[in-house]
């Protein structure tokens, strides 16, 4: 943490992933997008590790004024690295993990998880998901935007296939929305990619 501002240092020690700034020599290759055409700079880049990592964050950012841009695992163009933002990567290998349960024909995606990892896994498991039409598309990204793909005459789009999200909000905590649960939130998902900054 050496050479970090104390509120970058703050910010580092409630998470288990690194914080990068624009000294630190991972800077640039973790604000380099899919568009060649995007140079930001954010003012600092949490790399979470966790959903725990996403909610601190976000409670950090809303303590210290910043605005906030997540970035999932995939393409994006450019609205997740704001000029004056802080954003929060969820692409590091920790936010990738990807379990499939073929018995229960459902999948836990962590929130960096391109579909890439989610089409191997099921593959080998014989059960498959309406995703993406390319595989180094981000699954969270893909989801909350509607998510077209080969399979959606069939089996609907991507979000029309989520059953639970698990999601931080700006106090700092995270819940699990879903029909049952927190149903207001969970319907609030199908609306992001209007809404969201990411």
């Amino acid at each position: 943490m050496g050479g970090m501002p104390p509120p970058m240092e703050r910010l580092q020690s409630a998470l288990r992933g690194p914080v990068l700034v624009r000294d630190h020599p991972a800077y640039d290759v973790a604000r380099t997008t899919f568009n060649g055409m995007t140079d930001r700079h954010p003012v600092v880049i949490a790399c979470c590790a966790g959903s725990d990592d996403v909610a601190a964050t976000v409670a950090w950012a809303q303590n210290e004024g910043l605005p906030a841009a997540i970035r999932g695992g995939g393409p994006q163009r450019g609205r997740s690295l704001g000029l004056r933002r802080r954003s929060c990567d969820r692409s590091a290998a920790a936010g990738r993990g990807v379990q499939v349960d073929a018995e229960s024909r459902q999948a836990r995606v962590g929130g960096g998880a391109t579909w890439r990892s989610v089409d191997a896994l099921s593959a080998a498991h014989q059960v498959a998901m309406p995703g993406g039409t390319y595989d180094t598309t981000g699954v969270a990204g893909l989801t909350l935007g509607g998510g077209f793909g080969h399979l959606m005459g069939l089996h609907g789009l991507t979000l029309d296939n989520l059953v639970s999200a698990d999601v931080a909000l700006a106090d700092g905590s995270v819940v699990t929305a879903s029909e049952t649960t927190e149903p207001e939130l969970f319907w609030r998902c199908a609306a992001a990619e209007a809404t969201s900054a990411s």
